[in-house]
């Protein structure tokens, strides 16, 4: 049987017979990232889904062969393809197209160094998988062939190029530069057909195999591998695992955007809930935190993970690479060194480590690594790059420099990072040797792959003579690059800059860039400006329901519930069973004080991924509200267990534990936390609350005082530390702080609020409604500012003012009893009973467990001469708090006014011995 073969650059080669293509992978030529067809049909294949070549493939990954260099390639896929050609059958007329398919490359996949004015002229191949526009035939057909059939084939003779010919005249030269192609990655589909444990397990070793390779086209093979085990196999945690990881290493060459992302979030979904306590779900958590920029619960997490997995090989990949970010070089190695003692098959632990060796100046064991690493694996073209740079860099070894580089760049694609540096380092040697036509090349092709790289760019415009901008070459993606850069070391100002470049600069407009945009910004306190990146996002992408969450989360923070809701809904309307949407939801019926509907929608989005943290921290706050300790302890000890590495889930169990074992116990396990985490200010932001909570105001404003020093802008911190301070009497240090806190984010209505109370209860109620207008205008659906204002009015004496600033409050935040009560006291002052009752009964289906309605409403009743049911509301109140005073005092006046003088006088004396100093005790006693 023959096959035609396609590389990974595109080229068809054949036809070729059954056993030269066993023979080429057994040789190396063939590494199982081609594709083959029957031939004369036209249905392409992967090359490791065919079972003839199945076994060849599976024997090579056991025992890696050395990968061929390019020219070696050629020249046996072309000799392979005359074997496969027989005198009858091959022989063509003069008008028929030459049946050798030599060299076929799509345009996104050519040799970027293939040369412009050696380009063949195309001819266009009807096939059913490649578009004739995106064809070009370049015939390999050695020159003796084309000899013998020089009478049949004029037109082929005309078209075609010798093997020497491309080698040394056409393989190095520039074409005007394209963009790479972007892969997306593959998320295993549910619902497939299952597979036996012996297939599982094949196509998980050969997955390992490839992704041990540690190359863009291994990482791409391991991904199609493990995608087909766990759609075989569900639950197979292994490879999740890797599945995760292979993701990792193939971000920088994907789109970078929300559905790649998905992909990740919902394959970290599914291992967490296959292996919720062990390393898989570990590591897919970390990689989803990693690629969506959440770099500091990352690095938190990471600590975590490898004290719990001192085995797992990944970890400390990881924190290498991160130590390596903050140049603690000689740390980063002793890291990378316990991955390759756990696994020494995985080529990327010694590539790294050679980097590193590299910027300490170790060449010699630097290059002694990248030899080990291409001897292991010779299509290793990082390594292969990586060396070469070394040696032009560091060695002024030249020659072999370039030949390195070159050789690297045929056999794969690298980190467009690298190979712009790469071609930078291939004009300099052209520019050295005379040729300036190739270096200007060169230079500009570098320039092109990165932009940032200034290198290429003085270089280019110092050989050409001509100047070069970085707006015709901005690629969407390597700007996205630059923003995760700055993200992971927490410059949010120059990251949200470069994702919007990054938003401007891609075709078509990558939604994923707007929204990191956004969280920068949010980050930066400028919220107007965010919203308005988050709404781009979804005038570029509609049906996206992390944009539609996104802006949902932002409105909701800016108490703006209405908007919200109507975002929530659209994303729910996209995808209704999306645990994101669920997840946001429940957070947006907490944010609003509807515990119960929080609960309910958390424990419904636990359903669909029940090991997220962040769901079970939403459970606990909302029973924590609700006052259910019990149930609250109990998920946040599920919090705790499922993330130990958090600081948010420590202190809100800290929080649980107050009030479920007591202050003293909540203080110990802090003050624990801070003695292992002394740079970590959570804890002392979480002290520091439940101190407060407790009345050790001058306790509470000494830790948190510490915590601030730590973290100086956290504004709930400084917020918090405010009402410490305030409370603790120290009036000045409060507004001094409450100031600070409205400098760092001037869009935030809440420090100016707590200044308008502060002046509020200290009677200057003109100062206080001053600044409540001020947060008006900063943000008018604040809670409770325009009660606050109201209060102020009232106190100015302009009653009707205060009850409409009142009843704006009553419409913003119907979830609030406060302005029903409030409204309330300014009618009952009025002698407008009625009014007065109507916003008590409003309170009391709000907070019909207090006490505090009941007795209110008794009074208004018994001032409008309905006695009877200010008997009944009087009764209700004592049965929820027959302790209160005030309850026994109303009771006696109603009782009073009924006739009944013994039950009042029975009232009377239970009010007076328990409020022996009542200030109303002469006029009581006289009604006695």
């Amino acid at each position: 049987m023959n096959w035609l073969v396609r590389d990974s650059k595109g080229r068809i080669f054949g036809p070729i017979r059954t056993e030269r293509i066993t023979e080429l992978i057994k040789k190396g030529i063939l590494v199982g990232s081609e594709k083959v067809c029957k031939f004369p049909s036209s249905e392409w294949q992967e090359i490791s889904r065919v079972p003839e070549f199945y076994d060849a493939l599976l024997d090579v990954l056991r025992i890696p062969a050395y990968q061929k260099n390019e020219t070696e390639k050629l020249i046996e896929l072309t000799k392979a393809q005359s074997d496969g050609q027989t005198d009858d059958k091959q022989k063509t007329s003069e008008k028929q197209e030459p049946e050798t398919y030599s060299g076929i490359a799509e345009p996104e996949s050519e040799p970027p160094a293939a040369a412009e004015k050696n380009r063949p002229r195309k001819k266009k191949i009807d096939t059913s998988t490649l578009s004739s526009d995106d064809i070009e035939v370049i015939d390999l057909s050695p020159r003796r062939q084309l000899v013998r059939q020089k009478s049949q084939r004029q037109k082929a003779l005309g078209l075609g190029l010798t093997i020497t010919g491309l080698v040394l005249a056409g393989i190095f030269l520039i074409q005007e530069p394209k963009t790479p192609k972007r892969i997306q990655l593959m998320l295993p589909r549910a619902g497939q057909p299952t597979i036996s444990d012996t297939e599982a397990l094949g196509y998980f070793n050969t997955a390992r195999a490839y992704f041990y390779r540690d190359s863009f086209s291994s990482y791409l093979q391991a991904q199609t591998e493990l995608v087909r085990t766990i759609e075989g196999r569900p639950q197979t945690k292994e490879a999740m695992e890797l599945l995760c990881l292979t993701y990792r290493e193939l971000w920088p060459f994907s789109d970078k955007g929300v559905d790649s992302l998905a992909v990740v979030s919902q394959l970290a979904q599914r291992a967490s809930q296959a292996d919720s306590m062990g390393s898989s779900g570990d590591i897919c958590r970390l990689v989803q935190l990693e690629l969506s920029g959440n770099f500091l619960n990352f690095a938190t997490k990471l600590d975590s993970s490898i004290r719990r997995f001192v085995s797992s090989p990944y970890f400390y990949e990881m924190k290498a690479r991160e130590l390596e970010e903050k140049d603690e070089h000689v740390l980063a190695i002793s890291y990378i060194q316990k991955t390759q003692q756990i696994l020494p098959e995985w080529n990327k632990s010694f590539v790294f480590e050679a980097i590193v060796r590299d910027k300490l100046g170790q060449l010699n064991e630097a290059r002694k690594l990248f030899q080990k690493v291409i001897a292991s694996y010779g299509g290793h073209a990082e390594a292969k790059v990586l060396q070469g740079i070394l040696e032009i860099d560091k060695l002024q070894q030249y020659d072999s420099g370039f030949e390195k580089i070159k050789e690297g760049l045929e056999v794969d694609r690298v980190m467009p990072q690298l190979e712009s540096k790469a071609w930078t380092r291939i004009a300099t040697y052209y520019s050295k040797n005379g040729n300036n036509e190739k270096a200007v090349e060169s230079a500009k092709k570098a320039f092109f792959i990165d932009s940032t790289n200034l290198d290429a760019k003085d270089l280019f415009e110092k050989l050409s003579g001509t100047e070069i901008s970085a707006a015709h070459f901005m690629d969407c993606q390597e700007v996205m690059t630059l923003g995760e850069q700055f993200l992971r070391s927490g410059n949010d100002l120059a990251a949200q800059a470069e994702f919007r470049a990054a938003f401007d600069t891609c075709s078509p407009a990558n939604p994923l860039a707007a929204i990191k945009a956004a969280e920068s910004l949010w980050r930066l306190n400028q919220s107007r400006e965010a919203l308005e990146w988050v709404d781009k996002a979804i005038r570029v992408d509609p049906n996206s329901e992390l944009a539609w969450i996104k802006k949902a989360d932002f409105l909701a923070q800016r108490f703006d519930f209405e908007l919200a809701l109507q975002a929530l809904l659209k994303a729910r309307q996209i995808k209704p069973k999306s645990f994101e949407v669920i997840r946001a939801s429940s957070e947006f019926e907490f944010r609003r004080k509807n515990f119960k509907e929080a609960i309910e929608l958390a424990k419904q989005a636990l359903r669909l991924y029940d090991t997220d943290t962040d769901t079970h921290l939403i459970l606990v706050k909302s029973f924590l509200a609700l006052g259910d300790v019990r149930e609250a302890y109990q998920w946040a000890s599920r919090a705790i267990e499922l993330d130990s590495s958090s600081p948010n889930a420590h202190a809100i169990y800290a929080e649980t534990l107050a009030a479920f074992q007591g202050v003293e116990s909540a203080t110990n396990y802090l003050k624990e936390k801070m003695n292992i985490y002394p740079a970590k200010p959570e804890y002392k932001k979480a002290l520091g609350k439940i101190l407060y909570e407790d009345d050790q105001f001058e306790a509470a404003v000494q830790i948190l005082m510490k915590g601030h020093e730590q973290a100086s802008s956290d504004k709930s911190l400084m917020l918090l530390l405010a009402k410490a301070q305030y409370s603790n009497k120290d009036h000045n240090a409060a507004l001094k702080t409450l100031l600070g806190v409205a400098a760092i984010d001037p869009t935030d209505a809440e420090p100016l609020s707590e200044i308008g109370l502060i002046y509020l209860n200290v009677s200057d109620a003109s100062r206080a409604l001053n600044y409540f207008n001020k947060a008006i205008n900063v943000n008018d659906r604040f809670p409770q500012v325009h009660l606050f204002k109201g209060r102020a009015l009232n106190k100015l004496g302009r009653t009707e003012e205060a009850l409409s600033a009142i009843a704006i409050e009553q419409k913003r935040n119907p979830m609030l009893a406060a302005p029903y009560l409030e409204a309330a006291e300014i009618y009952m002052n009025s002698k407008v009973y009625s009014r007065a009752i109507q916003n008590l009964q409003s309170a009391l289906k709000l907070r019909n467990d207090t006490p505090l309605v009941y007795l209110r409403l008794a009074e208004a009743y018994r001032l409008s001469g309905n006695i009877d049911v200010a008997l009944s509301m009087v009764n209700v109140a004592a049965q929820k708090e027959s302790g209160n005073p005030l309850v026994h005092r109303e009771m006696g006046l109603i009782y009073k006014l009924k006739g009944d003088h013994r039950r009042a006088r029975q009232a009377f004396e239970t009010y007076l011995d328990l409020a022996p100093n009542a200030p109303d005790r002469a006029a009581i006693q006289s009604e006695l």
